[in-house]
């Protein structure tokens, strides 16, 4: 399962429906990609129909009321899911080396790496307020707009005509369902790293969550694990055929942690972020990555996902504190978020699509 005579014909394949779509589209699509694709299918575009059907398309195997807990366990730890997405996701993903060829060649994480982590949130958060991001909701609409979107850029790359080949098919199937992973397999790791328990329910839930989103941008079925115990074998396959870093990935992984440093809503210097990031992603990538540690601020992240257990403990035997968590969570988190996509230049209106 997952062998790498598999895996291989999946990095020089992309996503055909949303590049067939993205091709009938104007490079000036006003209220965004999606808007336009849905103007074109209107209009009788036969691949523009193909990729609406598509999203609006649920398979049999989704269950949204299954998702909950996984989004509830997210929405109650809400300092410890911001900070597992940024120093464990983000920084884990650049971990792959082709894969982040794709966000040096495009030049806007590099410009703007905060913005990337607010916008990032902003897409977790809404599908997890959403409730699985349901046909009909904003946050399927955000999905498959990122979706486009990453059709958009991988047309651009190899219509420039400098793509090295050898980095596989840019943004292709085997990166994302490596991407997926980041915020599936790893966030959770990284939460339990943080102190946070999961039980087998809650675990299933956020699996199941990004194996539907995964459907909705467009990755093979093939490559969508059925169950956290397949997910984990994908995430073994993945990690040692992927995660050689090399400068550029130094350089993402750098820039981001750094451009944080100091900064809302954690307000932690940058040698804590790095030693954060070790504690989540493990030494072998801390080391490739080259990120710093401090003995001090280890022995105090230790100290943290101590407390962090027994107040779980405490919740899950009180589950009025849950509720309370949850509610102070996500009223936390989105103004988290609205702040700092407005620090980075965009506002929380006009970066969701209409």
């Amino acid at each position: 399962m997952f062998s790498d005579a598999f895996l291989e014909p999946y990095r020089s394949r992309s996503d055909d429906l949303a590049d067939a779509a993205i091709a009938e589209v104007p490079e000036a699509a006003p209220g965004g990609l999606l808007v336009a694709v849905e103007a074109k299918a209107a209009r009788g575009s036969k691949a523009s129909h193909r990729l609406i059907a598509h999203a609006f398309e649920v398979p049999p195997w989704v269950d949204f009321k299954a998702m909950k807990p996984g989004h509830a366990r997210g929405l109650e730890r809400s300092i410890r899911s911001g900070l597992t997405l940024l120093a464990a996701s983000l920084v884990e993903s650049f971990a792959s080396a082709n894969a982040a060829k794709v966000l040096v060649s495009s030049g806007r994480l590099r410009k703007a790496p905060e913005r990337r982590l607010f916008e990032t949130a902003r897409f977790v958060f809404d599908i997890a307020l959403s409730g699985g991001a349901p046909p009909g909701s904003s946050a399927h609409r955000n999905v498959v707009e990122v979706r486009l979107l990453h059709a958009f850029i991988r047309g651009k790359l190899v219509a420039r005509g400098d793509w090295d080949p050898s980095f596989g098919h840019p943004i292709n199937q085997e990166d994302y369902a490596s991407t997926l992973l980041m915020f599936s397999h790893v966030y959770v790791r990284g939460l339990e790293r943080l102190g946070a328990r999961f039980t087998d329910e809650e675990r299933a839930a956020v699996h199941h969550t990004w194996r539907w989103v995964g459907h909705l941008m467009g990755v093979d079925d093939a490559l969508l694990s059925r169950d956290v115990a397949e997910e984990h074998v994908l995430y073994e396959a993945m990690s040692r055929r992927q995660f050689v870093p090399n400068d550029d990935s130094r350089s993402l992984a750098h820039g981001l942690l750094d451009a944080m440093a100091g900064r809302a809503p954690f307000y932690l210097p940058a040698v804590a972020l790095h030693t954060l990031s070790r504690r989540l992603i493990g030494d072998r990538l801390g080391d490739a990555l080259r990120l710093r540690k401090s003995d001090p601020w280890e022995r105090a992240f230790g100290a943290l996902a101590h407390a962090a257990s027994l107040q779980d403990r405490v919740e899950r035997a009180l589950p009025r504190g849950r509720v309370a968590a949850r509610t102070i969570g996500t009223a936390f988190t989105e103004r988290v978020i609205r702040d700092g996509l407005r620090a980075s230049g965009e506002s929380w209106a006009t970066s969701r699509p209409h």
